[in-house]
């Protein structure tokens, strides 16, 4: 298993100066790449630097790559989801109307 470096999201969007190590199975994470991360303080965003090839063993784990093209496909995803409600309560009313 991997160790990513990583430096995490702090409350106002800009991330902290420190970095932190957590374990993960990812092999392919570039720097820059936005991923989430399990603390002690729950789940957060942060941003991946560089794998770590100390002997420090981290206290836990990297969950999640958030990518670009996952990103626009579940926006997409919404979208089509939000169309078919708004059509199938349209259709509803529209029964409605008629059955007047």
């Amino acid at each position: 298993m991997n160790k990513a470096r990583v430096q995490i999201q702090k409350d106002f969007g800009d991330y902290t100066d420190k970095m932190y190590s957590f374990y993960t199975d990812f092999n392919d994470l570039k720097a820059g790449d936005i991923v989430t991360v399990l603390t002690a303080y729950g789940i957060k965003l942060a941003v991946f630097v560089e794998y770590d090839t100390s002997k420090y063993e981290p206290m836990n784990f990297l969950l999640h790559k958030i990518s670009g093209p996952s990103i626009t496909l579940r926006k997409m995803e919404l979208k089509e989801k939000l169309v078919d409600s708004t059509l199938k309560e349209m259709n509803d009313f529209v029964k409605r109307v008629y059955a007047l």
